[in-house]
């Protein structure tokens, strides 16, 4: 029977090595404190001895430091990891070493050595290998540095076992805009890329962090990514964007698999889809278009990329724009979708909408014809939000066109009333509609809605069309009064009604506002 004593040693043990990871915790702080008091016990330090927690062994931290390795032959650092009890527990558990990966970055030739002394004793699969491609990858290599990196990639035993850190390390090299010597190295990359998808491990499904988030976690990512950056890249010399045969393959391998793994693939290249139908219109039409209204996981895939990357063209919303209005209602009410996928989902059709649909208004009644309240409030604050991030001559032509009409249509019933929740977020519009206000706010007067909030009167505020226009805004707040219980939420408008009187309104305006000030400060004292 284990004894009270030891149980309660291990306890101190496991918490040591937690503030190992996070030593400003202060609940570890407080934990280990009386332990120390009670037993004048000393850390024994990381990694040895391993802490049992059920069946599990498990290994904490990292006993080197940069400088001790360098003092430490690569055979016996080998030795030490063959013979230390690291592999005694799960291998999602094993930690890595920061040590190796900080030696390996400050001299590329000693992780170099560690990697042969690795291979002279056939220790393929031993996890420091990630250590190392993680130290050359952040490392400032110079490219014949390089190249030799590419030749450790190419050898079978290692892209075997560690494909996805290698697969991360490609996309290194290409990755905004590319290191200055990649064209030089593009071609070598690209074959020590090939053989990697089929190495790739990966169990996820659809995913709950989203399909980008997770493709970078299970490195599929990475691959998908260098495939694209590799064609920008080999653009420098070419002077045309176009796939290799090489990186046709490679995408084509991605395509062609069915497994989760693809699914994650097919979310990133769909991502940058708009780049695809430039580099090679026909191949994407044939290839990436059908994905879109193909079903299942990777239908969804392919719409949960596209709308995360938020990466549209007008060519690319003429090619998919009249699918993605008849499927939006569908894509965005799927049950398995979280709040963030649903937002996305409806940023990427207000985006398309007003940058690039033919029949703006028609296509919008026609969505929100088709969707529930929840969808219609969601499309309102992704109007407000491309309303907060566009020019006074974008919202000018946005108005004119079509957003002026369409709240009059609402506002009359159609294509179905404004519910009072939908109404809310679309009264939201009105202070980011800085030269079109005083219509803007004629049209929120006849707009049913309930729940006024902070944000709102914060937005006022921010907007210059208060000290512009001080009665229209007065008169604003003096409906929102007259329709909603002045309640201590309306103290966020106290800076509002000091802006309007600094902008010199008429004086019966003034005179309502000083009552409107008034009503206000006693409703907040009364909850003093």
């Amino acid at each position: 029977m284990t004894s009270p004593n030891a149980t309660e040693r291990r306890r101190y043990n496991l918490l040591k090595a937690l503030q190992d990871t996070a030593p400003e915790c202060q609940i570890l702080k407080d934990e280990i404190a009386p332990m120390e008091e009670a037993h004048s016990w000393e850390w024994t330090g990381p990694l040895l001895p391993g802490l049992i927690i059920g069946e599990a062994t498990v290994v904490s931290g990292d006993p080197f430091t940069p400088d001790s390795l360098k003092e430490t032959a690569a055979e016996q650092l080998v030795k030490w990891l063959t013979e230390s009890n690291r592999l005694a527990q799960p291998e999602e558990l094993i930690p890595g070493l920061w040590s190796v990966q900080e030696t390996t970055r400050r001299d590329p030739q000693w992780g170099d050595g560690i990697a042969r002394e690795l291979a002279r004793q056939r220790q393929w699969s031993e996890p420091v290998w990630k250590d190392i491609i993680s130290g050359w990858r952040v490392a400032d290599l110079q490219e014949e540095q390089h190249r030799k990196v590419l030749e450790w990639f190419s050898r079978p035993d290692v892209y075997t076992h560690h494909a996805g850190d290698i697969a991360e390390s490609l996309h290194a090299l290409t990755r905004n805009g590319g290191k200055n010597y990649a064209v030089n190295l593009i071609d070598e990359a690209e074959r020590v890329a090939l053989p990697l998808w089929e190495q790739i491990r990966c169990d996820a499904k659809m995913p709950d962090e989203g399909w980008h988030e997770a493709a970078f976690k299970y490195q599929t990512g990475h691959l998908a990514m260098f495939w694209l950056e590799a064609t920008s890249v080999r653009a420098r010399t070419s002077r045309r964007e176009r796939f290799s045969p090489t990186c046709m393959r490679g995408l084509t391998q991605i395509i062609a698999d069915d497994s989760p793994k693809a699914d994650l693939g097919v979310a990133m290249l769909a991502g940058q889809a708009g780049f695809l139908w430039h580099v090679d219109q026909q191949w994407a039409e044939e290839t990436i278009q059908p994905m879109f209204t193909c079903g299942g996981n990777r239908e969804s895939a392919v719409w949960g990329g596209l709308v995360e990357a938020q990466n549209f063209t007008p060519q690319l919303a003429q090619v998919l724009g009249p699918t993605f209005q008849d499927k939006f209602s569908e894509l965005v009410e799927q049950p398995s979708n979280e709040p963030r996928a649903k937002r996305l989902y409806a940023d990427a059709y207000m985006k398309m909408l007003c940058h690039y649909a033919a029949e703006p208004r028609e296509w919008l009644k026609e969505t929100v014809k088709n969707s529930n309240e929840e969808t219609s409030i969601l499309i309102a604050e992704a109007m407000k939000n491309r309303l907060r991030e566009t020019d006074t001559e974008q919202q000018k032509y946005w108005w004119q066109r079509w957003v002026r009409e369409y709240w009059k249509d609402r506002n009359m019933g159609s294509p179905k009333p404004i519910s009072p929740s939908e109404g809310y977020h679309m009264v939201g519009w009105v202070p980011h509609l800085t030269e079109q206000f005083a219509e803007a706010v004629a049209l929120a007067k006849a707009t049913p809605w309930e729940g006024l909030e902070i944000p709102l009167f914060v937005e006022l505020n921010r907007s210059s069309v208060v000290s512009e226009y001080p009665d229209i805004a007065a008169d604003l707040l003096l409906d929102w009064s007259e329709k909603s219980v002045v309640s201590t939420t309306w103290g966020a408008a106290i800076e509002v009604l000091d802006k309007i009187e600094e902008a010199t309104p008429s004086e019966q305006t003034a005179k309502r506002m000083l009552d409107l000030k008034t009503q206000i400060a006693a409703v907040i004292k009364s909850f003093q």
